[in-house]
């Protein structure tokens, strides 16, 4: 996984599928490419905090929960 996200040339990442283990290489991934990268997980985590209020960042999971 973190091999494709290098390789590729657009401005974001989309992993796609909830079924990944992608949490935790995400922070990894973004740091290699220099670009962001999103998740399915990462989204539903966002939304769910966007809609609850919650707005404390969490760290070492990417740009979007950050």
């Amino acid at each position: 996984m973190e091999r494709l996200a290098c390789i590729r040339r657009d401005s974001l990442d989309w992993l796609a599928g909830t079924a990944w283990h992608s949490l935790e290489v995400v922070d990894k991934l973004e740091q290699r490419t220099g670009k962001p990268v999103v998740t399915s997980n990462q989204v539903l985590v966002w939304a769910t905090f966007l809609k609850a209020g919650v707005q404390q960042p969490i760290h070492g999971y990417g740009k979007l929960l950050e």
